[in-house]
């Protein structure tokens, strides 16, 4: 159809047909190119696939997603690119473009395999763009937004909060970028929000999850079958402040730069600079809230302690509270040593001239109280006493492992925490 109306309008067009997801299938693609045409002066290298999933979807069931997705978005564009290449570096003139999406500089959830075989793709070609430089080569990047073709048809998803490109306008931007030769051709939007990704990574994590909550999905058919009454239609988007106002203002900026850069001609200066000025006001407030959020919360830390010395009542205690209290007491009659056999903690303190502590409260042995052949032989059996029932049984909240437990035997109260780490 695209080869029937270029030559509609007195063009030339040549079609070839093949399947870019195999390797042979493009060795035999480039070979019959330059034997037909003899050379090539742009390559535009837009065949791709998109998949649209969340990532807990993607797990050993859907893994060949990924497969599919680098086959022809990243192995098969580039092995045509590197089989055109030797002709144009003997030739010192080219153009490599690469249709990109704009997934990848906003990090959009669920594109997780489409903007990684996209990413591939443009590191590779970003990468060789040093290389060929000399000899004349340009290499370019198209950041392209949503457009409107069954790529983006999904029956699981939902894109009615959307503002997508029509086929002409995304052919707009690949026009602007072969006759500028720009290195990189991004909307505003796009542009907007890697700036603040790289100095506000979690900023943009934060909007991206708000965004990913609010968007309808349903999974895949593997999945649906397991739980069919929950996912008989995508859930519709939720149609919240924060997603109206973004994909506003995303419109907005992204058809005035479509006017004003692109079909008008207007430097592309200008609109980096606002994006910038407007990107360091967000970066500026941001900042600001951090700074002042802990003094917030000191303010009200300091208003709730106020508020709680004016006490109520004590409510009456629980039956699990009373239960846990008798516990307590019999753990600590258990450990208590015998009153005629040796001195109690208690007279210890009063022989070392320590303060008293107050009646029923449980204390621990003086630094200075000195220990005899009996308590050093039993020193670490007769320590070993739960801290958290004693503290609890004398009233404290807190207490410290090392008032009841020698220096080796310290652990924390709840046992050691474990932690499971694979490093492959």
């Amino acid at each position: 159809a695209i080869g029937d109306r270029i030559r509609g309008a007195g063009g030339q067009a040549f079609e070839y047909v093949a399947n870019l997801a195999q390797e042979e299938d493009c060795e035999r693609v480039v070979a019959e190119i330059l034997a037909e045409l003899g050379h090539v002066d742009v390559l535009v290298s837009n065949a791709g696939r998109s998949i649209r999933r969340s990532g807990k979807y993607q797990g050993a069931d859907r893994f060949h997603d990924f497969q599919r997705l680098m086959a022809l978005n990243f192995f098969g564009g580039l092995k045509v690119a590197l089989g055109l290449l030797p002709d144009m570096i003997e030739r010192r003139s080219g153009h490599i473009i690469n249709v990109s999406s704009f997934a990848v500089p906003t990090r959009q959830p669920r594109f997780c395999g489409y903007a990684a075989s996209k990413s591939a793709a443009d590191a590779a070609l970003q990468s060789i763009a040093g290389e060929v430089w000399r000899y004349g080569i340009s290499t370019s990047s198209v950041y392209m937004p949503l457009v409107q073709t069954k790529m983006v048809v999904s029956k699981g998803h939902s894109y009615d909060h959307v503002s997508m490109l029509t086929t002409e306008q995304a052919c707009e931007y690949i026009e602007h970028a072969i006759i500028r030769k720009e290195v990189e051709v991004v909307d505003t939007p796009s542009r907007f929000l890697a700036l603040v990704f790289f100095f506000r990574p979690s900023l943009i994590v934060l909007l991206n999850s708000l965004v990913y909550g609010s968007e309808g999905e349903r999974p895949p058919d593997e999945v649906a079958g397991a739980a069919p009454a929950k996912v008989s239609k995508p859930r519709p988007t939720k149609k919240t402040l924060v997603l109206s106002v973004g994909t506003t203002l995303m419109w907005f900026f992204s058809r005035a730069e479509l006017i004003l850069c692109i079909r008008c001609g207007m430097p592309w200066f200008f609109r980096d600079v606002v994006v910038v000025l407007v990107a360091s006001v967000v970066i500026a407030l941001l900042s600001l809230c951090e700074a002042v959020a802990p003094l917030a919360r000191l303010c009200l830390g300091t208003s709730r302690s106020s508020l709680a010395g004016e006490r109520l009542p004590a409510a009456p205690a629980k039956p699990r509270d009373l239960a846990q209290q008798a516990r307590s007491q019999e753990l600590g009659s258990a450990t208590s040593p015998a009153s005629s056999a040796e001195p109690s903690l208690r007279q210890v303190d009063a022989q070392n001239g320590s303060r008293q502590p107050p009646s029923g409260g449980i204390t621990q042995r003086a630094k200075s109280a000195p220990i005899s052949d009996a308590d050093a032989s039993a020193g670490p059996a007769r320590n070993r006493q739960p801290p958290l029932a004693i503290c609890r049984s004398a009233g404290r909240r807190t207490c410290s492992s090392a008032d009841f437990l020698p220096l080796e035997d310290m652990q924390p109260v709840g046992g050691p925490r474990q932690r499971r780490a694979v490093v492959n």
